[in-house]
């Protein structure tokens, strides 16, 4: 048995897999399901009649090294789901002889220097629900896990890519923890919160840049003690503007995200699109995406905001941010990346409530849900996003 320290969200303990309840089952995405070597031989030991449906059902890409997936039925879903939507390895044989992704997500777990931590991924609708309708505070804490083989770590963060100091850890901690009390500040409204964490981010890059990376830790310091003393009264005076709304950008994106193979989203799109009122073709698409945005924010989600700040104090959690577990840009490329994920999901989900002329918890987690599906999981997104 293995045992390893892990920092995670207090969250983390409560989750469960309501498999065939999920509306968005994630076995039913056009996403490729590996299997792992142990878990195919496992398998393989089993009954005859095992043996030789998981022979039908499982994709050997390669041997030396090992790689495999699950084939696709003919309706793009995972073989082995049963007519209703149940997983036939977890209903016939257990939890343990499913892969290590189907045993894990939405369970992440990352390498941060040589420390371990873990959180939800969000694209789960379960997970999603369980972390965005918290309405209190999150929290972090350091847990023992045990585990029958070694943790194996999705994503690894390098602080020497980002900083030569002597204290890059004590630096990662001071301007991530500054981030989160930012976004956690409930005194101000989310779009404040941003504009201050832009502000702060800003800062932290010019300082990286002037080479004075052994003082961030200082810094991160004395502007949280400006914060608390409000000494950065109006953020969109601070920022003149630099965090702006980019409505071509958005109806950009809205394009690029109707894609084959995710029906749930696609749904959604489509709805939002008739509730803010956008056709293709339309000349005043850009001023009434502005307009309708502001408006409806505050009619439908100005009470919600406990869900927007529990989606990206996750987000912050979850990337490494300031720095990057992925990308490795910048710390204003990275908050960046934060603003548009933001931007388009405040868009999304202000169309969805026109649409429906109401706010619904429900409604608002299964379409954050099915956005990350594609946003945080779909590598052709990324040139999009650079772009």
């Amino acid at each position: 048995m293995y045992r390893y320290n892990v920092y995670l969200p207090h969250y983390f303990g409560a989750f469960q897999c309501i498999t065939s309840e999920c509306k968005d089952n994630c076995c039913k995405q056009p996403w490729k399901i590996s299997v792992d070597k142990d878990t195919f031989d496992k398998l393989m030991r089993m009954d005859k009649a095992a043996r030789v449906e998981c022979r039908e059902k499982i994709n050997i890409l390669s041997r030396n090294p090992f790689r495999a997936e699950v084939v696709r039925d003919d309706s793009g879903e995972c073989a082995f789901l049963d007519d209703i939507g149940r997983c036939t390895i977890h209903l016939r044989y257990g939890p343990e002889y499913l892969s290590d992704i189907c045993m894990s997500y939405p369970r992440i777990f990352c390498d941060v220097d040589g420390d371990v931590e873990a959180f939800l991924h969000l694209s789960c609708e379960a997970a999603a629900e369980l972390v965005l309708l918290d309405q209190s505070v999150m929290r972090f804490e350091e847990v023992v896990l045990e585990s029958e083989k070694p943790l194996e770590t999705g994503y690894r963060l390098n602080l020497n890519e980002y900083t030569a100091a002597t204290n890059a850890v004590e630096i990662f901690w001071k301007l991530r923890t500054v981030s989160i009390v930012i976004l956690q500040s409930r005194q101000y409204d989310f779009h404040s919160r941003l504009k201050f964490l832009w502000l702060f981010i800003k800062m932290v890059d010019e300082q990286l840049a002037s080479g004075h990376d052994e003082e961030l830790s200082v810094f991160a310091d004395q502007f949280i003690e400006g914060f608390d003393a409000r000494l950065f009264d109006d953020p969109a005076e601070q920022l003149s503007g630099s965090i702006g709304f980019e409505p071509e950008y958005i109806l950009d994106l809205f394009d690029k995200f109707e894609t084959k193979g995710f029906s749930t989203l696609n749904a959604f799109l489509r709805d939002a699109r008739s509730g803010l009122g956008l056709s293709s073709g339309d000349d005043c698409a850009h001023e009434r995406l502005i307009d309708e945005s502001g408006i409806h924010y505050k009619q439908y989600l100005a009470d919600k905001e406990h869900i927007f700040e529990n989606l990206f104090v996750n987000h912050v959690f979850a990337t490494g941010f300031p720095f990057s577990y992925v990308l490795q840009d910048s710390v204003v490329k990275n908050l960046r990346e934060l603003v548009i994920k933001f931007n388009l999901i405040k868009t999304l989900l202000v169309g969805v409530c026109r649409f429906d002329g109401k706010s619904d918890d429900r409604r608002i987690v299964e379409c954050i849900a099915a956005f990350l599906k594609v946003y945080d999981h779909r590598k052709r997104m990324e040139s999009a996003r650079e772009q």
